[in-house]
C-alpha cells in the first residue's frame, strides 16, 4: 500500500516538474544595442527590433539617429520622422511626431532560433498553440494574418507579445532562403490623429 502511495506521489511531482518545464516567470524587457531585449524567464531571451517607419509597399524610412536616455529610445528617420520609444516593464510604447504624409505604419521583428523553436509551441490571435514544422514546409508563411496577439511556448521559456489594435502578424520559416530560423513580425498602423501605439509583452 505504501508503495503504491509513493508511486502515485512520484508521478504527481513528475507531471508537475514536466509542467514547470512549460512555464516560466513573466517575461521582462530592457533596452539592447539591436531593440528591446525579452527574457522570458527561461534560458532563452529574445529581440524585438527597434521600430521601422514604412509607407506602402516596401518603402522604408530609413533610421538617421538613434539615442538612448534612460528607459527612452529617441528615434531620427529620413523625411523629418521623429520617435520616443519608452520601455517598461512589460510594455513598450511608441510615439511618433513630424510624420510625413506617406507614412503609414510601423513594424517590429523578432527572430526566433532554430533549436528553441523545436521545442516550443506558437499561436496567433485565436488559434491553438501550433508546433514549429520540423521540415521546410512548402510555402514559408507559417502564419499571415489580421492578429493582435502572438506566443510562445517553449521549454526554455514562454511569451506573450500583444500587438497594437489592426496588426498585421506574418511568421516565416527561412528556411526557404537557407537560413535556419524562424521571423516573426507585426506591421501595426499609424493613426495619424493618434500617432502613438503601445506593445504589451508578458
Amino acid at each position: 500500500m505504501e508503495m503504491r502511495k509513493l508511486g502515485r506521489v512520484f508521478l504527481a511531482g513528475a507531471a508537475i516538474m514536466i509542467l514547470g518545464a512549460w512555464v516560466s516567470s513573466a517575461a521582462t524587457l530592457s533596452i539592447d544595442e539591436k531593440g528591446i531585449k525579452v527574457a522570458t524567464g527561461g534560458a532563452t531571451s529574445f529581440i524585438l527590433g527597434f521600430p521601422e517607419l514604412r509607407g506602402d509597399g516596401d518603402k522604408i524610412f530609413k533610421m538617421s539617429d538613434k539615442k538612448v536616455a534612460g528607459k527612452d529610445i529617441k528615434m531620427k528617420f529620413e523625411g523629418g520622422a521623429e520617435a520616443v520609444v519608452t520601455v517598461g516593464k512589460d510594455n513598450i510604447d511608441v510615439k511618433f511626431d513630424k510624420l510625413p504624409g506617406d507614412a503609414k505604419h510601423f513594424r517590429m521583428t523578432m527572430q526566433i532560433g532554430f533549436d528553441y523553436a523545436m521545442a516550443a509551441k506558437w499561436k496567433a490571435g485565436d488559434g491553438q498553440l501550433a508546433a514549429f514544422p520540423a521540415e521546410k514546409p512548402s510555402t514559408p508563411h507559417i502564419f499571415q494574418g489580421n492578429a493582435t496577439s502572438f506566443e510562445l511556448a517553449g521549454t526554455s521559456g514562454n511569451m506573450k507579445l500583444t500587438a497594437p489594435q489592426y496588426s498585421f502578424i506574418q511568421l516565416t520559416d527561412c528556411r526557404e532562403w537557407n537560413w535556419k530560423n524562424f521571423t516573426f513580425f507585426f506591421n501595426a498602423p499609424i493613426l495619424k490623429e493618434t500617432p502613438s501605439a503601445t506593445i504589451t509583452i508578458n
